[in-house]
Formats: C-alpha cells, structure tokens, sequence
C-alpha cells in the first residue's frame, strides 16, 4: 500500500475534533489555567469535563436567547471575573463559539470594562 493511501486511511480513522474542541485542547497543551467558553451552557460539554480531569478549569458565559439578540458582553464580563475570583489563574483563555461568532457576539476588548490583572489569550 502506498503511503498516501496510509495518510489517508489514518486521517479517516482518527478525525480531528471541532475547531471549538481544538482550541481547548490548545490551551491545555499551553498550560492555561482557566478556559473560558463564550457560548451556550452545553457547548462542548464532554470535552470540558474531559478536560477538567487533565486540571484545566472550563466554564462558560453560558448565553442564552436575550444574549442572542441584545448581545453577550455582560455575561462574558462577568464569567471572566467569576473566573478569576474562583480560581485565580495566572492564564485565562477564551474560546468563541458557534453561537457568539456567528452573530457577531464576539469577546469585549482587551481591557473594557475594567483592566485584567492576569493574563488572558
């Protein structure tokens, strides 16, 4: 068997997981201790969990239907400094999701609302 159709049998046998799942695993590999989902509650929810267990922290904005239409930057806001008032961490990540980047409602700019003492990517 040539080594192109091995590449491609291996592609296809071990499939790379969503983007959202990619950037968590990401940040775990660069030592972050706080992730942070700007979505839904239930977004990648497995993974989180799975994630947790390897001792990286994932929480998220959980929007909901009002965040849709009026915009998330209130409940981002507010995971961030829940984050940091639980945990402490010295890095935080942020990972946009379907939900939030696909409306528009993307994560608050780097320093509004308040300046971040930690570290975030």
């Amino acid at each position: 068997m040539s080594e192109e159709i091995e590449m491609e049998m291996i592609l296809q046998l071990h499939p790379r997981p969503s983007a959202i799942v990619a950037a968590l695993y990401t940040l775990r590999d660069l030592d972050v201790d706080v992730a942070v989902l700007h979505g839904p509650a239930g977004c990648s929810f497995k993974h989180s969990r799975l994630l947790e267990e390897d001792g990286m922290h994932v929480l998220t904005s959980a929007m909901n239907e009002s965040n849709f239409v009026f915009g998330g930057q209130d409940a981002h806001v507010k995971v961030l400094r829940k984050a940091e008032e639980m945990f402490h961490p010295e890095l935080m990540g942020v990972v946009g999701t379907c939900s939030s980047m696909i409306i528009g409602r993307g994560r608050p700019a780097s320093g509004s609302r308040g300046e971040r003492s930690k570290r975030e990517l």
